[in-house]
C-alpha cells in the first residue's frame, strides 16, 4: 500500500509567506521540493512518513522559511587584543592535549558538523571542512593548516553555483539558496577535492552536487574549478555530479568523497557516494532513499556510475538482498520488496588493493522503521574490485538499534529537538546512527593488510520512561558506541564489540584504521561530571590495538561543553551536525568537532580540532 505524507494548510501558507526567487531564477512556485515539503510538514506537526533530509539541510531549510532567526546571540564585545584578522583560541591543560580552534572567524554564528583529512604527499597538511552559517544561512567553511594545526587559515568555499545539467531560460547554471554536507578527500600528489551539496528551498526543488579542487601546490588554501590544471579562478567550480533538474522528483543528500591513492589501475580516481530521496510517490511524498555512486578518472571534471572517460548517470549500489532487506514497496508497490532503498549515512573508503567499500545505515527492516518509529535498523556494506563498475549484494555488518526517543511519539523532548527526530534529553541535538569506517592500508605485505572496521552508536543499551507532563526522561540515556571487524574483504563480520561501557550518553563516532591495524573512534559523551543531567558534552577518543575486544580511551576536551539550550543559545539548540571527524595518518589521531565553549563565555558552535600520538 502506498503511504501518503498529507500536506497541510500551516505549510502551504508558510511557502506563500516565505517564497522568493533568486534574482536570474525561475520564481515559479509550480514545484517545492519534496524534502522542503517534508521538513516544513513535520515543523507543523504532521508525522512524516519515511525518511527525513539530512540534519544540515532540515536546519537550513528551517532557517530560510524563517523559524530561526537569523541574528546572532548577544554577547559581549571583543577587547582591543582580539580584533584580529582571524580569532585564534586554544583550551590547554596538563594531561591534554590542545584544543584549538580551527574556524578562525570573529562572531557568534554556528560552524559544525565538521570534517577532517590529511594530505597523504604531506600528512601535517590537512583541512577540515564544516556547514558555516557565518554569512546569512546554512553555507561551508574550510579550515586549513600547513604545519600540523600550529596555525589555520580559514574562508568559505568560493560560490554556491555551478553548471547545471538542463538550461533553464538559456542559462546554464544555477545559484543555489544553500550548500551544506562538507566532504573531503586528497589524491596521492597532494590534491584536495572538496564537495559541496546545493539545494532550493521555497521557490523549486532543485538540488546539485559538485566537486571543487585545490591543487597540490595551493595546500587546500583555495578552491577552483577542477578542470584545467592552471585555472586559478574561484568562481564556477564546473565539477558536477549530479544533479535533479530533469526530474525534481529526486532529492540528492549527505554526499562524501574517497580517492584511490594506491598504485594499482585505478590510482587518482576520485569516488562520490550519497543518497537520493525520491519523492514521486503519491502526492510528491516518500518513495525511497537508496545509495548512489559516481566516479571521475580526470581530476573530478567529469563523473560516471559506470563505464570510464565520458560523464554519465549515477549507479545505484545500495542493491536488493530478500534475507536482510523487507517492507521497501510499502511506500512504492512498483519496488521490489527486497530492494535495500530505505537508507542514509553512506561512507567510502579505498582498500589497499585498490577496491571501493562503502557503508551505509538502512532500515528496510520493519514495519515500524517503515512507519518512521524507532525500530531495528542496520549497517550494510558493499564493494568493487572495478573501480565502481559492478558491485557486490549488500552484506549486513550489524544490527542498528535505532530506538533512541522520537520527539513527538516517545514524547517531549525539548531543546530544540525538532518534532519527529531522535534526541538524547536533555541534549535537543537530533541524532542518526551513522556509520563510518577505516581500512587497514598497511604495508601490502601485512597479514592484515585490507582489514576493515566499522563504527556506529546505537540504544541497545538505553532506557527512558514519561513523566506526569509528557516529558521524556532518561538518566542515564546510554547510547553506546560499537564496532565491527572484517578480515575477509566485507563478505562477513565479526560479532559487535561495544567501545563504551560507562552507562551514558555516548554518540555521534568517527573512526579510522592506522597502518599497524589499531583502531580508533572519537565521539561525544556525557560521563564526566553532571553532563547526564544537565547535557553538557566532551569529546573522547577510544582506541584498540587488538581489533576491538578492548579498548584504552581518553578525555579529549579539557573541560566539558555547555548544552545549548533555550535559555544559553535559542538561535542553534537543536543542531550540532550530523558527524564529527577522525583521521588516522602519519603517526597521529587527528581529531576534529563541534565545540560549544565559544569565546568571551557565550555558548555557541565552533570546529576545533586535537591530536594525539597512536598506539
Amino acid at each position: 500500500m502506498r503511504k501518503t505524507l498529507v500536506a497541510s494548510i500551516s505549510l502551504v501558507a508558510l511557502l506563500a509567506v516565505f517564497a522568493s526567487g533568486n534574482a536570474g531564477q525561475a520564481t515559479s512556485k509550480a514545484w517545492q521540493g519534496g524534502a522542503t515539503k517534508a521538513v516544513l510538514a513535520a515543523n507543523a506537526g504532521h508525522r512524516p512518513i519515511g525518511r527525513l533530509p539530512s540534519g544540515g539541510v532540515q536546519t537550513a531549510i528551517e532557517e530560510a522559511a524563517g523559524l530561526y532567526s537569523h541574528g546572532t546571540v548577544s554577547a559581549p564585545a571583543f577587547p582591543p587584543s582580539q580584533r584580529t584578522v582571524g580569532c585564534s583560541n586554544t583550551y590547554s591543560a596538563t594531561g591534554f592535549p590542545d584544543n584549538v580552534r580551527a574556524n578562525q572567524i570573529c562572531d557568534y554564528r554556528r560552524q559544525a558538523e565538521v570534517t577532517i583529512a590529511n594530505n597523504p604527499a604531506q600528512v601535517k597538511n590537512f583541512a577540515i571542512g564544516q556547514n558555516d552559517s557565518r554569512l546569512g544561512y546554512n553555507r561551508q567553511g574550510v579550515d586549513y593548516t600547513f604545519d600540523n594545526g600550529a596555525h589555520f587559515g580559514d574562508y568559505q568555499p568560493p560560490t554556491t553555483q555551478t553548471n547545471t545539467s538542463v538550461c533553464i531560460n538559456v542559462s546554464c547554471q544555477w545559484t543555489f539558496d544553500a550548500v551544506s554536507d562538507p566532504a573531503i578527500a586528497w589524491g596521492k600528489d597532494g590534491q584536495m577535492y572538496y564537495a559541496l551539496l546545493g539545494f532550493d528551498f521555497l521557490n523549486d526543488g532543485f538540488t546539485g552536487l559538485w566537486v571543487a579542487k585545490s591543487n597540490s601546490g595551493e595546500k587546500g588554501s583555495y578552491l577552483h574549478s577542477p578542470g584545467d590544471p592552471g585555472d586559478t579562478s574561484t568562481v564556477n567550480p564546473v565539477g558536477l555530479v549530479h544533479d535533479n533538474f530533469a526530474d525534481p522528483t529526486q532529492s540528492d543528500d549527505k554526499e562524501f568523497l574517497a580517492v584511490d591513492t594506491t598504485d594499482g589501475p585505478f590510482t587518482g580516481n576520485v569516488y562520490m557516494v550519497w543518497t537520493i530521496f525520491d519523492f514521486s510517490c503519491e502526492g510528491g511524498t516518500y518513495c525511497a532513499s537508496p545509495i548512489f555512486f559516481s566516479r571521475s578518472d580526470d581530476g573530478g571534471l567529469t563523473w560516471n556510475g559506470g563505464g570510464i572517460g565520458t560523464p554519465g548517470p549515477p549507479k545505484e549500489i545500495s542493491g536488493n538482498n530478500p534475507d536482510i532487506c523487507i517492507l521497501v514497496d510499502l511506500f512504492d508497490p512498483g519496488r521490489d520488496a527486497a530492494d535495500c532503498d530505505y537508507d542514509q549515512g553512506a561512507w567510502p573508503v579505498v582498500g589497499s588493493d585498490g577496491s571501493s567499500n562503502v557503508v551505509f545505515n538502512n532500515c528496510s527492516t520493519s514495519e515500524e522503521a517503515a512507519e518512521g518509529l524507532p525500530a531495528v535498523c542496520q549497517q550494510l556494506f558493499v564493494r568493487s574490485v572495478d573501480g565502481g563498475t559492478t558491485w557486490t549484494d549488500p552484506v549486513k555488518v550489524a544490527d542498528d538499534y535505532a530506538t533512541e526517543p522520537l520527539n513527538g511519539i516517545s514524547g517531549n523532548i525539548g531543546n530544540g529537538c525538532p518534532l519527529f527526530r531522535q534526541c538524547l534529553p536533555p541534549n535537543g541535538y537530533r541524532m542518526n546512527n551513522f556509520p563510518s569506517m577505516g581500512v587497514d592500508m598497511g604495508n601490502g605485505s601485512d597479514a592484515t593488510s585490507g582489514k576493515l572496521a566499522v563504527f556506529w552508536s546505537d540504544f541497545r543499551n538505553g532506557h527512558f520512561t514519561v513523566d506526569e507532563n509528557g516529558n521524556v526522561v532518561c538518566n542515564p540515556c546510554n547510547e553506546d558506541v560499537f564496532s565491527s571487524v572484517s578480515y575477509d574483504d566485507g563478505v562477513s563480520w565479526e560479532a559487535a564489540h561495544q567501545v563504551t561501557t560507562k552507562a551514558s550518553a555516548q554518540y555521534f563516532p568517527w573512526g579510522d584504521v592506522d597502518e599497524n591495524g589499531n583502531l580508533y573512534v572519537g565521539y561525544y559523551t556525557r560521563q564526566y561530571g553532571s553532563c547526564e543531567t544537565d547535557g553538557c558534552l566532551d569529546f573522547r577518543l577510544s582506541s584498540s590495538s587488538n581489533d576491538g575486544l578492548t579498548w584504552s580511551t581518553q578525555r579529549i576536551t579539557t573541560s566539558s561543553m555547555p548544552n545549548l539550550t533555550d535559555v544559553t543559545n535559542p538561535i542553534q539548540q537543536g543542531f550540532i551536525g550530523d558527524y564529527n571527524g577522525l583521521s588516522a595518518a602519519g603517526t597521529n589521531v587527528y581529531m576534529t568537532w563541534a565545540d560549544t565553549r565559544g569565546l568571551n563565555g557565550v555558548i555557541e558552535e565552533d570546529a576545533y580540532f586535537a591530536k594525539v600520538p597512536q598506539l
